[in-house]
């Protein structure tokens, strides 16, 4: 059996990680994890959560297929945007100039491959698949009448084990 708070405090690692290889002079990424702790109804317990810190908030959830490649293809956007890439949409993350990112020139670095990102991201999404049971998927919009972040893509994976909210955002 998986202690459900300890592998979540080791993607929450990973993902405090790759927010620290982002973090530019003035764009701060915040990638978070928090368990809902619940195994149904994650959308009344996000709201819970959220509501507490946003109370004005207006939340609104779109359920994505678990075969969605959406969530692994924004994942990757996320966690490697301190990287030069021609496929990486610079709008979906709004983080300013294409002069501030890492050039990998020679392409050296093992983590530079688009492939081998598809992959490390693919086996975090299975290990919070795995660990929850997950068995919906939901995108979360959030509109708040004060600052949020300057761009940000949030989901809650709810399980047969558990909910997380995933949360992926940058501020300056």
């Amino acid at each position: 059996m998986q202690n459900i708070n300890f592998e979540l405090g080791r993607l929450a690692g990973i993902l405090d990680t790759f927010a620290l290889l982002n973090t530019k002079t003035n764009h701060d990424y915040s990638f978070e994890i928090v368990n809902l702790q619940v195994c149904e109804q994650s959308q009344i317990a996000f709201q819970h959560y959220f509501l507490e810190i946003y109370p004005a908030a207006s939340i609104t959830f779109e359920e994505l297929s678990i075969t969605d490649l959406k969530v692994r293809d924004v994942l990757r956007t996320w966690l490697f945007s301190y990287q030069k890439s021609d496929d990486m949409g610079e709008k979906l993350i709004g983080s300013g100039s294409v002069l501030c990112y890492l050039d990998d020139k020679y392409q050296d670095f093992y983590l530079t491959s688009i492939d081998v990102q598809l992959d490390y991201v693919q086996k975090i999404l299975e290990k919070i698949k795995l660990l929850l049971k997950v068995q919906k998927i939901y995108q979360v919009d959030v509109q708040t009448h004060s600052w949020y972040e300057c761009a940000w893509n949030d989901f809650i994976f709810e399980g047969q084990d558990g909910s997380i909210f995933l949360h992926l955002g940058v501020s300056d």
